[in-house]
């Protein structure tokens, strides 16, 4: 719920700089779902970071569809 989105966002800020981390991230352009926090890895070779899922409520069933 609620306190737990704003705890985990607490966490993401105090480890990580605002520019390894995304809100309310879309993990894939062709779906509008969003995720409410997103880590910014490393990609390929083209430079572009793949996003990593965080979510405090994310379901399991959403996760095996990505």
């Amino acid at each position: 719920g609620t306190w737990a989105e704003v705890q985990l966002g607490a966490l993401l800020e105090n480890m990580l700089s605002p520019e390894q981390f995304v809100r309310n991230a879309q993990i894939k352009p062709d779906v509008r779902e969003l995720v409410e926090f997103a880590i910014k890895m490393p990609g390929q070779d083209d430079g572009a970071p793949v996003l990593l899922p965080i979510d405090a409520k994310f379901p399991l069933e959403d996760y095996e569809r990505l």
